[in-house]
């Protein structure tokens, strides 16, 4: 399911791209046990569509990064990887 979900964060249709980054958002509060390299490319994801054109997605993307930063460990918290960020994004956290 993860995986055809993360088909559609590309798509060309809007609202299959708000879909699957609702659904990558939600999977933030709760991360299950996943591969370091996966986790990155989720945020990494989550970063690019805090700049996506369409409000709903921007908006559901940001949700997710702070779900993550809200679902990681507090020993984790200060060296969590959004320095890669655009700075204004980096700023807000």
């Amino acid at each position: 399911m993860i995986w055809a979900l993360s088909q559609w964060l590309n798509s060309p249709s809007g609202n299959l791209q708000l879909t699957a980054t609702a659904f990558f958002a939600e999977l933030m509060k709760d991360p299950p046990v996943m591969e370091k390299k996966f986790l990155e490319s989720v945020l990494g994801v989550l970063v690019e569509k805090s700049q996506h054109g369409i409000g709903a997605v921007r908006q559901m993307a940001v949700r997710g990064l702070g779900n993550a930063v809200r679902g990681a460990p507090k020993e984790v918290r200060p060296t969590f990887p959004l320095s890669d960020c655009s700075p204004s994004l980096a700023r807000a956290w």
